[in-house]
């Protein structure tokens, strides 16, 4: 602030100035008569903006907010730097901060390497990773691109280079994080300056000085999905379609049930939720045939792999009526839903498959048919057959390897391979059929039924009132098929 006497001062030496010059140059003294004037009015305005420093306020919702400010409070809050102050002087300074007091910080590299720091702060007004150094000096962590990320406290921040400090709000396959700084929402010339054209363009928001224009700003977040790949998007339904392309039905749905704001927190948090446990494998005693990242897969499930506990004798007919013979060197793979023989100490999938008919394994007959290998469980006029598959039920990211490596990423079409790099829940799958005498394949259902027996509906429809079969259980679809040839044999 000036003070009165030196404005006085100030403004008496102008008139002895213009007294002075007046006799040799009356244009020029009015001139310098003029600039000076406007000298005055710049440094007493100046001199306001300093004792508003003081008087600066935050502004929500109309009322004066005397505290700090949470990182999480609303756009509604506004943040107000007067013209001509400098941010640090005002006093919702400390409120830049994301966290109350500078702490123990970590960074972890590429490579995976990592260091401890003892005092790191996150600064919303810059949106800048700040440490405090051994001198006591603040100073900027730039986001390097050899840097991973930056964990204070219990929150991560990925470090982007072109992006900056995006703190981690959901963690997963599919990782939602957010860039969160003051935006500035407007802008208003202070009159009395020397000219609004010569000082900061309006719209151009230059940190940490002072201004010809009141500035006010809210706190506010731009959200980012990021897969395992570190590749970020502006979140999107066609982003989340692209990451799981295997459960584009299941999203679909959800965003139909339950409407979604690609700009809210909250539903884009429940987003992100759903979709990682789309492959999420639960650990609980049911599910035992889990194969582990970098597992190979027919070693764990080896003991779950084979339709029999050995290889046995058996019989291979071909479409032409040609027969081949093994001796203890045939069996059926559910994990490939192949037959395979032990030839010249070797195990290998059935060559020419294609033409085989019919394969019998120690008196368990299958027929080939395009539905695959249908092991027949029952004979009569209508047959009951079964394929067998183990299939993957489940999938999801591994994380014992670094969550956030490049190398670490989904591709569906590894699903089949022995090793892959994430998680994999493996069941049974028994498909059940009925055949008849002509080898036509019909999908085991109460329509079926109906089709290959047209003249014992009646019949058919009082045995399901009594006894209410279940056509996905094994027992239940052969008591209903003997009851059906029984009657047929009478």
């Amino acid at each position: 602030m000036i003070p009165g006497m030196r404005c006085c001062r100030l403004f008496a030496f102008t008139i002895s100035y213009i007294h002075v010059t007046a006799k040799s140059n009356v244009a020029m003294c009015m001139k310098s008569f003029a600039k000076l004037c406007a000298l005055i009015t710049f440094i007493i305005a100046f001199g306001q903006g300093s004792r508003a420093q003081n008087a600066a306020i935050i502004i929500k919702q109309g009322r004066a907010v005397p505290q700090r400010l949470s990182w999480w409070d609303s756009t509604t809050t506004e943040f107000k730097q007067p013209a001509h102050v400098f941010p640090q002087r005002l006093s919702w300074w400390d409120s830049t901060y994301l966290y109350p007091h500078f702490q123990l910080g970590r960074i972890t590299y590429i490579t995976d390497f990592f260091h401890e720091l003892p005092h790191i702060n996150f600064n919303l007004y810059y949106a800048q990773m700040h440490m405090i150094d051994a001198h006591g000096d603040t100073i900027e962590i730039n986001a390097l691109k050899t840097f991973k990320s930056i964990q204070l406290g219990s929150d991560i921040f990925l470090v982007n280079k072109k992006k900056g400090f995006l703190r981690v709000l959901s963690d997963g396959e599919l990782t939602l994080a957010a860039k969160i700084q003051f935006e500035l929402r407007r802008a208003s010339y202070v009159s009395g300056n020397l000219s609004a054209e010569g000082g900061e363009t309006q719209g151009i928001d230059i940190r940490g000085n002072p201004s010809i224009y009141d500035k006010y700003y809210v706190l506010a977040s731009t959200y980012f999905f990021v897969d395992a790949a570190r590749k970020m998007y502006l979140p999107s339904k066609a982003v989340l379609l692209k990451m799981f392309p295997e459960y584009r039905s299941a999203i679909n749905e959800y965003l139909a049930t339950h409407p979604i704001d690609f700009f809210v927190e909250n539903d884009l948090v429940k987003l992100t939720l759903f979709c990682n446990n789309l492959r999420h494998i639960p650990r609980d005693a049911v599910h035992t045939m889990i194969v582990y990242a970098n597992e190979s897969a027919s070693q764990k499930l080896r003991d779950n792999l084979y339709r029999f506990p050995k290889f046995e004798h058996g019989v291979i007919v071909y479409n032409d009526g040609q027969q081949k013979r093994y001796d203890a060197a045939l069996n059926y793979n559910v994990l490939s839903a192949e037959m395979e023989v032990i030839e010249n100490d070797d195990t290998t999938k059935i060559r020419n498959s294609g033409a085989i008919a019919t394969v019998n394994i120690d008196g368990t007959t299958y027929f080939k048919k395009p539905q695959g290998y249908i092991e027949i469980l029952l004979n009569g006029r209508t047959l009951l057959g079964v394929t067998r598959m183990m299939s993957m039920t489940h999938s999801q990211m591994s994380k014992v390897s670094s969550k956030y490596s490049p190398e670490d990423r989904y591709d569906p079409t590894l699903v089949k391979n022995d090793k892959v790099n994430f998680e994999r829940l493996f069941a049974t799958k028994n498909d059940h059929y009925f055949i008849d005498a002509g080898g036509n394949v019909y999908v085991a259902s109460i329509s079926s039924l109906y089709r290959l027996n047209p003249s014992k509906k009646k019949q058919i429809d009082k045995y399901i009132a009594l006894h209410q079969p279940n056509f996905r259980t094994e027992d239940d679809l052969k008591q209903i098929i003997s009851y059906i040839n029984e009657m047929d044999a009478n």
